[in-house]
């Protein structure tokens, strides 16, 4: 699995647990001081299946063939038609892609909604604090659930 701008490495525990113990996550970080953390949350929890490297995901030097590519919250990467060219040709025939983008809404009614989406999408990229329930199909925190 690839995750194309990992940051701190919020996926990196489905992309573990997706992968099994033969299976490799390699995450791309622009940002070496945010690599730093994803490096650490690596060694907190003793993978070694998993790896990141500081570059910029439009030059990385890849190699391989990848079963899968993420893009979390990280439309830097995969609104670049450079970037693409660079990463897509790395994935496996019948592979997929996995996107997720958000943006803040503008509209008066639903603004107010705005703080609430920024709490969770911190939470989920950051704080490791949701957790996916692939059983059931929802997000959850002890107490409470919604449906994706």
């Amino acid at each position: 699995m690839l995750d194309a701008g990992c940051g701190p490495g919020g996926c990196f525990p489905y992309l573990v647990k997706a992968v099994g113990d033969t299976g490799q996550v390699f995450g791309v970080e622009i940002s070496p001081e945010v690599a730093i953390n994803a490096r650490k949350k690596i060694a907190a929890q003793k993978w070694r299946n998993v790896e990141v490297v500081v570059c910029d995901a439009e030059t990385v030097a890849l190699s391989g063939v990848f079963h899968g590519i993420v893009f979390f919250g990280a439309p830097d990467c995969y609104a670049s038609s450079r970037i693409l060219d660079n990463l897509l040709p790395h994935l496996a025939d019948r592979g997929r892609v996995a996107i997720f983008g958000a943006k803040l809404s503008r509209q008066g009614t639903v603004q107010v909604l705005n703080p609430l989406f920024s709490k969770l999408f911190s939470y989920a990229t950051f704080e490791q604090r949701l957790h996916w329930n692939t059983n059931r199909g929802i997000f959850w925190k002890s107490g409470w659930a919604s449906s994706r």
